[in-house]
């Protein structure tokens, strides 16, 4: 018993001296790869799992790294719903084997894919030593176990693909208290305990060993006691890269092991001078960061004053934008009015042209008719006159006429001649009579007419002296035409200048408008980004003070691995370790030849980790 713990000590400092190294060869190994190879693809599987571990959905995510830069990328996937994450890169496909137009970029894709893991996963649950399922155990207090078992199904000849499995939780200090893990390590922070375990199944038959030798573990088991059980679920990655940087085709006697133990015993004290650097360094970081943080704070608050200042800006700008608008549409107004307005003048310079030639004929036409109605009137007056003196004429001839009648007995006549006489008489006195009445009534027209004559001539004075004076403002108004119509010209010019002045303006204030308007975007953003910067100087300076602690531990840790782990190595395999080294080969290989889930081309060099993420509960 004390044999297998102390191998599982030893089994457990070698897997981190692995660690160790493939951490200082990683970065050499990845500059060759980008050096030489045309392409590689860094694939990301994600198990969605309910919460016994079964398998519920899995997505892939591929990152097919262009090294060449090819306009052409040939690929293989077995992956459904194909999409392209990160551009507008197309991949003509068929049956999977095709190609991506990438005009010389990466290409991230991702889907969906329905097939067996190489590794599957079975979470148990107990309340109170009693098993339960993942709902009955929600919102219930008591002992709690969690229990995680993986099997490993991908084997190669006579080992099985060495994945690590790392297994996480976060259990809230609030629901849970005593928390403890088997194979793994509990770090609290006082406000969450974080949970990691590991396992390695299938390794110890790979390994050819049994329990009795070493305790290799291929379960996981968390133990804590819950006050209404609530978990945001669990997190397990999964990689077989763990041998990919392993010279062990170097160790073949023990020799060679103990020279390489001696090599790493001395990073391990070159490790442990580099942590109490590290502490001292860290400690420095903590004190700066703290100065980083109270600066972002002082610049997140500057920041939010700028961005008040711009919405103001930029409602402002709106205001001047919409006002030059409309001052642009006037302008546009304004010219066409004083276009129209210079035409109108020169109409009316024309028509005051006119106007002074028909001022002129109308006074000398006035003139006329004043003189005409003063002829007129004295026609009038002999008219008068003559219808009197015939009036008079035509009484005479009919006093004569009844003198003749009176006279007609004298005469001898008989009676019917006297009859014959004084009808003829009788006609020519009705005659004369009406003759009479109608030249009295000439002459009171006439009278009557040169009563109107003389305030027609009245009319015709007052006509003539105000054509007179229309003709004296006609030519008044034909010179101040002029002068309005050289002012409708300058109006013009001037206002086709405004127009052009104006849109100008308009631009400007819409590019003002514009260009605030972006920069409140910005602002925002710096604001955010002010916050975020304030956040993660925050965090920066809270995990600063973990690492100086950390670096504390971590020197001490050192110095223990370097006693308890590498010192007690060397005798860990009782002198037969050419067996071992050739079965940590095929380990090597077959976690070399795994390379992908999804599937990729021949020629293409891949690397793949799993993450399984179960529901919370």
């Amino acid at each position: 018993m004390m044999k297998r713990e102390k191998l599982s000590a030893k089994i457990l400092a070698w897997g981190l001296s692995l660690l160790v190294a493939a951490g200082g060869a990683a970065p050499i190994y990845a500059a060759q790869e980008q050096a030489t190879a045309p392409a590689s693809k860094d694939e990301t599987v994600y198990v969605m799992t309910r919460e016994d571990g079964s398998t519920d959905r899995i997505i892939v995510s591929e990152w097919l790294k262009n090294m060449g830069q090819r306009s052409l990328l040939k690929d293989y996937t077995e992956l459904k719903k194909i999409e392209n994450v990160k551009g507008e890169e197309t991949f003509d496909a068929e049956k999977g084997d095709g190609t991506w137009n990438a005009e010389g970029n990466d290409i991230y894709y991702q889907g969906e894919i329905d097939k067996e893991l190489p590794v599957d996963m079975r979470i148990q649950y107990k309340l109170d030593g009693k098993n339960v399922s993942a709902k009955e155990l929600a919102g219930k207090s008591g002992d709690v176990e969690i229990r995680f078992d993986y099997t490993n199904n991908q084997k190669q000849g006579k080992v099985y693909v060495p994945f690590v499995l790392l297994t996480s939780l976060a259990l809230d200090n609030e629901i849970f208290t005593n928390v403890e893990v088997t194979n793994g390590k509990v770090i609290n922070d006082g406000q969450k305990s974080l949970v990691v375990g590991y396992a390695l199944p299938g390794l110890e038959e790979s390994l050819n060993l049994s329990k009795e030798d070493v305790n290799i573990p291929d379960h996981v088991i968390v133990t804590c006691k819950a006050e209404r059980f609530a978990l945001g679920g669990t997190m397990t990655v999964a990689t077989s890269s763990l041998l990919d940087d392993l010279d062990v085709g170097s160790i073949d006697s023990l020799d060679d092991l103990n020279s390489a133990m001696d090599q790493l015993e001395s990073a391990a004290s070159q490790l442990q001078d580099g942590s109490e650097q590290l502490k001292t360094g860290s400690s420095e970081l903590s004190k700066g960061t703290g100065s980083l943080f109270s600066g972002t704070k002082t610049l997140k608050a500057k920041i939010a004053q700028l961005g008040s200042g711009l919405k103001a800006a930029q409602a402002g700008t709106a205001k001047l934008k919409s006002g030059a608008g409309q001052l642009k549409s006037g302008a546009g107004n304004l010219e066409t009015g004083a276009g129209q307005l210079e035409t109108g003048i020169g109409q009316l310079e024309t028509g005051a042209g006119r106007l002074v030639t028909g001022a002129g004929q109308l006074e000398t036409g006035a003139r006329a008719l004043q003189g005409g109605i003063k002829e007129v009137s004295s026609g009038v007056d002999s008219a008068v006159g003559g219808l009197d003196q015939t009036v008079a004429g035509d009484k005479a001839v009919l006093a004569g006429l009844e003198q003749l009648q009176a006279s007609g007995q004298q005469l001898g006549l008989n009676e019917q001649q006297m009859a014959v006489l004084n009808g003829t008489i009788e006609k020519l006195k009705a005659g004369l009579n009406q003759t009479i009445a109608g030249q009295q009534a000439v002459a009171q027209g006439l009278r009557s007419g040169k009563s109107g004559l003389k305030e027609l001539e009245a009319g015709a004075g007052s006509l003539v002296s105000g054509s007179s004076e229309l003709k004296d403002g006609s030519s008044e108004l034909k010179s101040g035409t002029g002068e309005l119509k050289t002012g409708a010209n300058k109006l013009k010019g001037g206002s086709s200048q405004l127009k052009t002045g104006l849109a100008s303006l308009s631009g400007g204030t819409e590019d003002l408008y514009d260009g605030i308007t972006a920069a409140c975007q910005g602002a925002g953003l710096l604001e955010k980004g002010a916050g975020d910067l304030k956040d993660g100087a925050q965090k920066v300076n809270k995990g600063a003070g973990t690492l100086a602690t950390g670096a504390r531990d971590l020197a001490s840790g050192v110095a223990q691995f370097k006693s308890d782990g590498i010192d007690k190595l060397v005798d860990a395999f009782d002198g037969n370790i050419s067996k071992v080294s050739g079965r940590l080969k095929e380990l090597q290989d077959a976690a070399a030849d795994y390379q992908s889930f999804a599937g990729k081309k021949t020629e293409t060099k891949g690397s793949v980790k799993f993450i399984y993420k179960t529901d919370e509960i």
